[in-house]
């Protein structure tokens, strides 16, 4: 396993599409934010008001790792990855040298959780250097709770990427984990939870809201600074991960490789 997982990493540090994306992601962290403050002073400035100096703390940045098109470049790199394998040829090659064929599954998510990881470490650095840039970070009392938000989110995202190693992985479809991908890395499905809801309320169920148990929903809403949905996400995120997870072993060790 330890020797799967090293070569994981190798295969991952030599991606273009994972390296392009770091960059990609701390650019446009950086650019979001810069552009943000730059467009709200040269308002106040045609208004005739005096600019303040932008200030934010460190813990709502940690409760902010996702801007602009993160998750969408998060979620597309984790379909490449672990489809890489497959249309490679890479798996055909060493599965015979493993114990256990899944354990080519579980090597594959360890390092997906990790490159998330980074991804979102990447990001917040990226919104930290553009209000430097652009103003001043306060260190507050809030960062334990900031840095709980940035865990449970780093929760949520891995549970989609187990549901995305299900399509990719244990149904051997790349074409619709990169159609999920883009439609839950950009909130398109949010209109269909909206959809959802209108249906659930016209059928006579009222006070359901399904936005506050699914992880791509929950990404934009959790806080634990605020004290909001924190138990949902949690919930939500290890049931989704479990459960697409042990799909996923369950065909790929049923499957044929070829």
């Amino acid at each position: 396993m330890r020797n799967l997982i090293s070569m994981d990493f190798y295969r991952l540090s030599r991606s273009k599409l994972f390296i392009g994306s770091l960059i990609a992601i701390l650019v446009m962290s950086f650019g979001f934010i810069f552009a943000e403050v730059a467009l709200t002073n040269s308002l106040m400035t045609f208004a005739g008001g005096e600019i303040p100096i932008a200030e934010v703390t460190f813990s709502s940045i940690l409760e902010s790792p996702f801007v602009t098109f993160a998750p969408l470049l998060i979620l597309i790199n984790v379909v490449s990855f672990s489809y890489l394998d497959l249309s490679g040829g890479y798996v055909k090659n060493i599965v015979g040298q493993t114990k256990r064929k899944t354990d080519l599954v579980v090597s594959k998510l360890f390092v997906i959780l990790v490159m998330n990881l980074i991804f979102m470490i990447v990001a917040c650095l990226g919104v930290f250097l553009g209000r430097l840039a652009t103003g001043a970070v306060i260190f507050d009392d809030l960062i334990l709770a900031g840095l709980g938000t940035f865990a449970v989110k780093w929760l949520l995202i891995n549970a989609i990427s187990a549901l995305l190693l299900f399509f990719s992985n244990g149904l051997g479809n790349k074409v619709i984990g990169i159609i999920l991908a883009v439609l839950l890395g950009t909130g398109a499905l949010n209109l269909a939870y909206i959809g959802v809801n209108t249906g659930l309320d016209a059928l006579g169920v009222h006070g359901v809201d399904i936005t506050g148990y699914l992880p791509s929903s929950l990404l934009g809403s959790v806080s634990a600074v605020g004290g909001e949905l924190v138990v949902n996400a949690i919930v939500s995120a290890v049931v989704v991960f479990s459960v697409f997870t042990a799909l996923t072993l369950i065909l790929f060790k049923k499957k044929d490789v070829k």
